[in-house]
Parts: C-alpha cells; structure tokens; sequence
C-alpha cells in the first residue's frame, strides 16, 4: 500500500496522521500545478484552468492547523476543496464560448 493512505489508515484519527497526509497533498498538489500552469503555458491556452487545482491545495494547506484543533473538520475542507474546484470548473467549462 502507498505511503499516504497507509498514513491516513493508521494514524487517520489523529492530527499527526491528518496533517502528514495533508502536508503530502500539498507537496503533489503544487507539483500538479506547475505542471499544468507549464502547459498550459506552452500551449498558449487559458491559465484559468491550471490555476483551478489551488483550490484543492488551498484546501489541503489550511486544513493543517484546523487538523490541531478538529481532524473532522480538515477532513471536511478537504472535501470542500474537491466540491469548489468541481463546481467551479464546470461553471468555467460552461461560460466558456
């Protein structure tokens, strides 16, 4: 098993194993972004895009201290950073001529 779930599995109820997984997904999340900001870049198309998944991050970064004082709800702005970045590419995709 990866490193990350096995983390979440173990330790899931603890700020610790919270914030570890978080921190991790932050890592992965701004790897991501360079990535698609690079492309999207080269390509010469919107940025907009690309700069969707700091969403997710921002969601991920600030759940780190929440986590300290109540890992349900980190765990619940990492839902509520999934849900936005959806919603908000699907409003974008839609405006979109």
């Amino acid at each position: 098993m990866p490193f990350g779930p096995t983390v979440l599995v173990r330790y899931g109820d603890t700020a610790i194993g919270c914030i570890a997984y978080a921190a991790l997904q932050v890592g992965i999340s701004l790897s991501y972004t360079a990535l698609r900001y690079y492309l999207a870049a080269r390509a010469g198309s919107g940025r907009s895009q690309a700069l969707l998944s700091l969403i997710q991050l921002a969601g991920f970064a600030i759940s780190i201290p929440v986590a300290l004082a109540n890992v349900q709800a980190a765990y619940a702005l990492w839902l509520g950073g999934f849900v936005v970045a959806r919603l908000m590419d699907g409003w974008t995709r839609h405006s979109a001529p």
